[in-house]
């Protein structure tokens, strides 16, 4: 009869052998593996994704400098509001061309061509000045000036109203190009509502 007993530490220590064989050779593998082919190309392949990546960061950031230089400067509230009330009180109001803004403390003076009633170019001022701010409303004109010549503050009670809306639906807040400081610059297109014959 076999002893049992004496067979087993036999079969424990093959079965400890395997397993330190084993252990040994995936240390020797994993010594190996860095210095592999395969480990090569893998490291190859990681540096150009990275390269890859540094690039397309780079050229975005360099887009984003480029769209930041050349987009138009956007002026504040003030301007919007001041621009509706132009845009309402004119009697041509497609024919306004804006050409300056001069922003101060309490108010907001926009230079502004338009074609009058008798069809010829005026270049006018308008001044809006405003209240500080009360009852939840950031935004109240007080008084409007074209010229020097006040509006009626009948007018300009009625549009406060309608403040509000301007604020949640702003109108284009891009600060216009101004008039160029030379008369050789300075041209307008007088034939653009003349009938052409031939």
């Amino acid at each position: 009869m076999i002893n049992k007993k004496a067979t087993q530490p036999q079969a424990v220590d093959a079965e400890t052998k395997k397993r330190l064989a084993k252990k040994e050779l995936q240390r020797e593998l994993m010594e190996a593996l860095p210095n592999s082919a395969l480990a090569e190309r893998k490291r190859l392949k990681r540096k150009k994704q990275m390269r890859n990546v540094y690039y397309g960061a780079g050229a975005l950031v360099f887009l984003y400098l480029v769209w930041w230089m050349i987009k138009p400067y956007q002026s504040g509230m003030p301007y919007g509001i001041c621009k509706v009330f132009i845009e309402l009180y004119v009697p041509y109001p497609h024919t306004v061309h804006y050409s300056q803004v001069e922003n101060f403390n309490d108010s907001v003076r926009i230079w502004f061509s338009k074609v009058d009633g008798f069809g010829e170019y005026r270049l006018d001022p308008m001044q809006c000045f405003f209240k500080p701010p009360e009852n939840g409303a950031p935004y109240q004109l007080s008084r409007v000036t074209i010229g020097r010549r006040e509006i009626d503050p009948v007018i300009v009670e009625k549009f406060n109203s309608s403040i509000p809306v301007i604020v949640a639906y702003p109108p284009d807040l891009t600060y216009p190009t101004p008039l160029p400081d030379s008369l050789q610059g300075l041209q307008f297109d007088f034939e653009a509502f003349r009938k052409k014959i031939l």
